[in-house]
């Protein structure tokens, strides 16, 4: 089985990701976060990891590649891991084209998309403090902003179930735990 994650930044993705180990178990599950690709050439660059900075390897790459790019280069994994019988995650699809560039490869895919109230989101940006949240001058222009820099409300529009993030953390476990089990 396979999961596409999507969702505004700071909006509990990583949260379904630690429910589909707790539920299929740690060692059955491998998880590809399609940014960890952009860190990656960043860092292959010997650039700053900013957001900045991945968002313009991420719009050279498109512009090279194609807008599914992301989905692409991960597409060899998956379909390894997933002859394997292993579940994979597949977190922060930010494209619809990368949505669709899986979807046509992949049949057994279950995409979730999770929303939180910006507030929120706003809090867990600056409690986890990874190292492009560091950069984050204005997080709430931010948050805004990436409404209009990814195609989320398209990405939203594709999912099979959406997740509200701003549920007491419990409330959100069971209904990811309902999602993974109604498919």
């Amino acid at each position: 089985m396979i999961y596409m994650v999507s969702g505004p930044i700071a909006s509990g993705k990583g949260e379904v990701t630690n429910v589909i180990r707790n539920v299929y178990g740690s060692s059955n599950v491998s998880v590809f976060v399609l940014s960890d690709l952009l860190r990656a050439e960043a860092k292959r660059r010997n650039l700053d990891v900013t957001r900045e900075n991945l968002k313009i390897i991420g719009d050279e790459w498109r512009k090279q590649m194609g807008a599914g790019v992301l989905g692409k280069k991960i597409i060899p994994l998956v379909s390894k891991l997933s002859q394997q019988n292993r579940i994979v995650v597949i977190d922060s699809v930010r494209l619809c084209a990368e949505a669709d560039v899986m979807r046509n490869v992949f049949t057994s895919i279950l995409f979730l998309f999770v929303e939180a109230d910006e507030q929120i989101r706003a809090q867990r940006v600056l409690l986890r403090a990874r190292s492009d949240d560091k950069t984050i001058i204005d997080i709430p222009q931010v948050l805004r902003q990436e409404w209009r820099d990814f195609e989320l409300l398209g990405l939203r529009q594709m999912a099979d179930v959406i997740i509200d993030g701003s549920l007491p953390l419990a409330k959100m476990q069971q209904k990811i735990e309902d999602a993974l089990f109604a498919k």
